[in-house]
């Protein structure tokens, strides 16, 4: 089997559908015959089992993280031949960042060419980190201004993230008040974050290097109309112009009513309506993000 590649779905944001398009993506996936697995990351509130369709598992992420278990024991099968998942904990405990480093590389030694974190919403040590040693990063917005914020947070703290576990012996001031600063000194179109923090440190990212080997990738959900469809590129251009940052824009997702009703009767939503135009959408969007060339390629789906 070809190496196993990671994927992490996360959000500023809580409760924007991050859960539902993991599932999405993995039932699509399974469905090209990728072997695949979904791993509910949520420490806040797992509910992975449920977009799924399958009831809670005894064992859960949890018993990894204690020792109780190995994460080969707790995978669970799926009513999807080819995709599994291991249920999510509602006792997260006090984790650390050794727990994720753990967890990424037994992850890595299972039998699977995808497995996909869903992660909770916000930007602590313990997903960073895990996003930090994923192959593809998925972040999910949907239009409402808060999400936004929250979502342009999250890249903000992702990069200083990565910035400092990598450059811990280069940089000696913490990074958040340099970015405070940046915000409140610099003129829009003048200078970047990247220059900014030349000034500010005496160090910077060569500009002709990516911090993020590939690029955050932005799926805006709940679209309800087409002014709505500029979002993703434009929290593109904003990642590239303050940041240097390359976004990748990998689709929009309409909002429909026929997503709760499939959670609120506990069916899967692409086995519920399998040849909607939804349905179509995911697996198109699947299909794209297991080849190479992902760039300047946006996809709508309805939801």
């Amino acid at each position: 089997m070809a190496s196993t590649r990671i994927w992490s779905i996360g959000s500023g944001k809580g409760g924007v559908g991050k859960s539902f398009v993991a599932s999405s993506l993995g039932v699509s996936l399974s469905r090209m015959n990728q072997r695949t697995l979904l791993i509910d990351f949520d420490l806040s509130g797992p509910n992975l089992h449920t977009a799924l369709g399958e009831p809670p598992a005894r064992k859960n992420i949890d018993h990894f993280l204690s020792d109780q278990a190995s994460l080969s024991e707790l995978i669970q099968t799926t009513q999807f031949s080819n995709l599994f998942f291991i249920q999510g904990t509602t006792n997260p405990g006090d984790r650390k960042i050794s727990d994720v480093q753990r967890l990424v590389a037994e992850a890595r030694r299972l039998p699977f060419n995808e497995i996909i974190f869903d992660l909770g919403p916000g930007s602590q040590e313990t997903y960073l980190e895990t996003l930090r040693h994923s192959d593809e990063k998925l972040f999910i917005v949907t239009p409402e201004p808060p999400c936004i914020e929250k979502n342009y947070r999250l890249i903000e703290n992702l990069l200083l993230y990565t910035i400092k576990v990598l450059n811990f012996d280069k940089i000696n001031v913490p990074l958040k008040p340099v970015l405070e600063q940046y915000r409140e000194a610099h003129l829009p179109g003048t200078t970047t974050f990247r220059d900014h923090l030349k000034s500010a440190t005496g160090w910077t990212w060569d500009q002709e290097t990516e911090i993020f080997p590939n690029p955050i990738r932005i799926i805006v959900n709940q679209v309800r109309g087409d002014k709505d469809l500029d979002l993703g590129p434009s929290i593109r251009l904003v990642c590239k112009h303050f940041f240097s940052l390359k976004i990748d824009y990998s689709g929009s997702l309409y909002f429909d009513n026929a997503v709760w009703q499939s959670f609120r009767t506990v069916e899967p939503m692409l086995m519920k309506y399998p040849f909607s135009p939804l349905a179509g959408q995911f697996q198109a969007m699947a299909r794209k993000l297991l080849t190479s060339d992902l760039h300047s390629q946006s996809l709508r789906a309805v939801v």
